[in-house]
């Protein structure tokens, strides 16, 4: 076998199709042995002073709603499994919420936890999370001499049972009949438990714990605990937890209702659900969600790199976002997805960034499918007026639709609170954060521009958009009000920054790509507005006034300049996601733009984790590739924690930042607006050896696919969905060859190079709708056919919980995890630097 072969990693089959004319990539991957591979595992002992005692050391499952982990707290004489469901909410207050704090006016809700003992103590144990099958095992040996073992999943055919099942298994000759992992179901008090409360607060009413007679179709052995919990209101959820005991083994089924009329209703609809799954049994539950994970992984993009630690990390945040978002659910994760930690400082739903960061990554990784629940949350929020209830009441009567978002935080219903930055009678108006529903907008926007599915514009799109868009006409300064005869905005507010002032950038990005866009939309055929609102709009581009820009960059605002660590990049909006600005101007809009970011990246102090992602794709636009690579892989090795989770602060989950590196590490691969799919363009060989991807989803609903060989792109193969014109940019040797399954001529044009790195660049013609091309240099008709071997073992290391992280004190963060980056993966950057080259 070729020694280049290794280039492939885990990727065992990236080449183009066999036959006298390659036209299109085939992948041909063992998924169960490659993801065996990519498993996050646990071992330690009653001595180790590293155990999975925390949320960011655990094992976790999820099916969309449903979620679970499991960790071992002090003292470490038992197991926990943390209970949760998505939208069980605190729903005291109807309609606008209460003047207060949004964390315990209508904040997400505990549900309770598993007890599970360790019998006469645990001697040693393992855990592992099985991302083909969906399901994670923990083994315990006990000092008795007893072993045992538990699986525990959420059961992702939720449309047949919508449980948690736990199975564990025992030796009866070492450890007797009974079960040595005794199961307990424990109630939480039903209240947020990290802010400081009003005077007249009420708290909810205590839940009731009981044992009740399982119903019809349980097994008469079976047993049933349920723990209803009431609700202000009169309304109630249950968590039913039955058991189901034989030799040397108990099953186990978990319910949770949604929050419902009566504790009456709740206590049926959990038990009732309970009851049905167990009379399935466990043998057909785990069947069919494993049947249902082995069917999800080759449905999307598959990427990979010699880097595996890196491969590891991405591979699992698809499991983790499948285990979050699924289509069919109608409910959107918050900051936490269905893994709710008590005491957490954000029981809700961000709209300021965490939202939009965590939604851009299934776009290009073409899982439109877990896109949907996003859609689906605003959607459903716009059609029953709930976001035209975050304006002001006067402005309502409009004969345009308005709508605006949370200022930043809400409940799940996407209702302006009280808590912050919020305008007069808690709205959202200035001089509060403003801009945040065109910046949803703008994920519906990514959504049509990759698959351009015109139903979804219209019926989410274009309606959102543009309600968000007539927002602004209440509050902008109408150019002939203003001395320069150009239209400003008052003061607002830019997220995260502690001053504020008139014209800010993160409104005026925002506000002026929202009315390019919506007539990019219009003229194609999207929408169909009234002549008066077109008219209404062309006026306001026409005359919005300029970004301010100060000797250092891009301005917070007017008279408000960059002058103190800014970890949010809300005044770089047009630079990145937005995009607005022409970067193949290298005195022009470029050089304002890398001005901009390295004075921003340069103030080190107050930056987190959560940027770096942003940083990362900026960099690539500008042709950085270390600092593309490197922004990422710092995240990874300095913030991201043993479960591949992220938090801000000791206690507070934020999901959206692996997400966003998953999303930075596939636009390193493909980086696709503005027409064009720039391929490896973020990609440093150096340190991201032997990249590869499959069936990104790039703009103009493409499916790309390329491999990267000796620091050169090898093929670039684009199967076209709508059969829109196709530019590609990639820095293969010329001159590029294409070859095509179409059934009429397909040629290429050679386009003049643009931008910083200036790499060879060629347009498509003729290529039709579902036809596939593959770009090559000339005289290389052939591509990797056949290589083929086994995949790389021991990946997941890098992202285990013991025997290579050493605890470490930051900061603000105690108990952090130092997690040690493999040889060969790159540099590291000192606490608090910023990545790559002048940063």
């Amino acid at each position: 076998m070729p020694a280049r072969c290794s280039v492939l990693a885990v990727l065992s089959g990236l080449a183009l199709a066999r036959g006298a004319v390659p036209s299109s990539a085939s992948l041909a991957v063992d998924f169960e042995s490659h993801l065996a591979t990519q498993d996050l595992t646990w071992e330690w002992t009653n001595t180790s002073s590293q155990r999975p005692s925390l949320w960011w050391d655990s094992g976790f499952v999820g099916n969309g709603l449903l979620g679970a982990y499991l960790f071992e707290p002090d003292p470490h004489d038992h197991w926990r499994i943390e209970l949760s469901r998505m939208d069980v909410y605190d729903d005291r207050y109807s309609g606008k919420n209460h003047t207060g704090n949004f964390v315990y006016d209508t904040p997400r809700l505990p549900i309770g936890y598993l007890r599970v003992g360790l019998g006469s103590g645990m001697a040693s144990a393992s855990m592992r999370i099985s991302l083909f099958r969906g399901e994670l095992t923990a083994n315990v040996s006990l000092r008795s001499g007893c072993s045992a073992s538990l699986t525990l999943l959420a059961n992702a055919a939720f449309d047949q049972h919508d449980v948690m099942a736990m199975s564990t298994v025992w030796d009866t000759a070492a450890c007797g009949p009974a079960n040595p992992l005794a199961v307990q179901l424990v109630a939480e008090v039903a209240e947020s438990t990290w802010a400081p409360r009003n005077p007249d607060y009420v708290p909810n009413p205590p839940a009731q714990v009981s044992r009740v007679a399982p119903p019809s179709p349980a097994p008469e052995q079976a047993a049933l605990v349920v723990s209803v919990q009431p609700h202000l209101r009169g309304t109630a959820h249950c968590t039913a937890l039955l058991t189901v005991p034989s030799a040397g083994r108990e099953d186990a089924f978990v319910a949770i209702s949604p929050v419902v009329s009566s504790p009456r209703e709740a206590q049926f609809q959990a038990s009732t659900a309970a009851a049905r799954a167990s009379g399935a049994g466990m043998a057909a539950i785990r069947a069919a969600n494993a049947a249902w994970w082995a069917a999800f992984w080759p449905r999307g993009a598959f990427v990979t790199t010699d880097a595996t630690w890196v491969s590891s990390f991405w591979a699992a945040q698809w499991y983790k976002f499948a285990s979050a978002s699924r289509q069919g659910r109608g409910v959107m994760m918050d900051l936490q997805g269905p893994w709710f930690v008590p005491g957490t400082p954000w029981p809700d739903v961000h709209l300021d960034m965490n939202v939009q960061m965590q939604h851009y990554a299934p776009l290009s990784a073409n899982r439109l499918d877990l896109f949907q629940p996003f859609l689906d949350t605003f959607a459903a929020a716009q059609r029953a007026g709930r976001l035209s209830l975050n304006a002001p009441a006067a402005w309502h009567s409009s004969a345009f639709a308005v709508a605006a978002a949370p200022t930043a935080a809400s409940g799940l219903q996407l209702i302006e609170t009280c808590y912050w930055d919020h305008g007069p009678n808690c709205t959202t108006s200035p001089p509060s954060i403003t801009g945040n529903l065109l910046w949803v907008a703008h994920l519906a926007e990514r959504h049509f521009a990759v698959s351009l599915n015109r139903t979804s514009a219209e019926s989410v799109l274009f309606p959102l958009l543009s309600a968000a868009l007539n927002f602004y006409r209440f509050f902008q300064l109408p150019g002939p009000t203003q001395p320069d005869g150009r239209t400003h905005l008052p003061t607002t507010f830019s997220p995260e920054f502690p001053y504020r002032g008139p014209d800010t950038n993160y409104d005026l990005q925002l506000y002026r790509w929202g009315l390019l866009r919506i007539l990019q939309l219009a003229d194609a055929g999207v929408g169909r507005p009234s002549p008066e609102e077109r008219s209404q709009w062309e006026a306001r581009l026409a005359d919005l006034a300029p970004y301010p820009v100060g000797p250092d960059g891009l301005m917070i605002a007017e008279g408000v300049p960059l002058n103190v660590s800014h970890r949010h990049f809300s005044h770089l909006m047009a630079v990145w996601p937005l995009r607005t600005m022409n970067f193949s101007d290298a005195d022009g809009d470029f050089a304002l733009a890398t001005r901009s970011v390295d004075h921003w990246a340069g103030m080190k102090g107050a930056l987190t984790g959560f940027c770096r992602p942003a940083m990362s794709q900026m960099s690539a636009q500008f042709g950085r590739r270390a600092a593309a690579i490197t922004n990422i892989t710092f995240l990874l090795s300095d913030w991201i924690k043993p479960n591949t989770f992220y938090s801000e602060g000791a206690n507070g989950p934020c999901t959206e930042t692996p997400y966003a590196a998953a999303y930075a590490l596939q636009a390193a691969m493909l980086s696709s607006w503005n027409g064009t799919q720039r391929v490896f363009a973020g990609v440093d060989d150096g340190l991201l050896p032997g990249a590869a991807f499959y069936g990104l989803r790039g703009e103009g609903a493409f499916l790309v696919s390329a491999r990267r060989v000796s620091n050169k792109t090898r093929f670039v193969a684009v199967l076209s969905e709508a059969g829109s014109g196709l530019v590609v940019e990639a820095d293969m040797p010329e001159p590029w060859a294409a070859q095509s399954n179409a059934t009429t001529p397909v040629t290429l044009e050679r386009l003049h190079p643009v931008g910083p790195a200036m790499l060879p660049r060629y347009r498509v013609h003729g290529l039709p709708a579902w036809s596939s091309v593959v770009l090559l240099p000339v005289g290389r008709p052939r591509v990797g056919g056949g290589c083929r071997h086994r995949p790389r073992s021991g990946m997941s290391r890098r992202f285990q919980l013991l025997g290579d992280e050493a605890r470490r004190r930051r900061p603000g963060h105690p108990r952090r995890v130092r997690q040690r980056v493999p040889a060969g993966a790159g540099p590291t950057v000192p606490d608090g630097a910023a990545a790559g080259p002048g940063w």
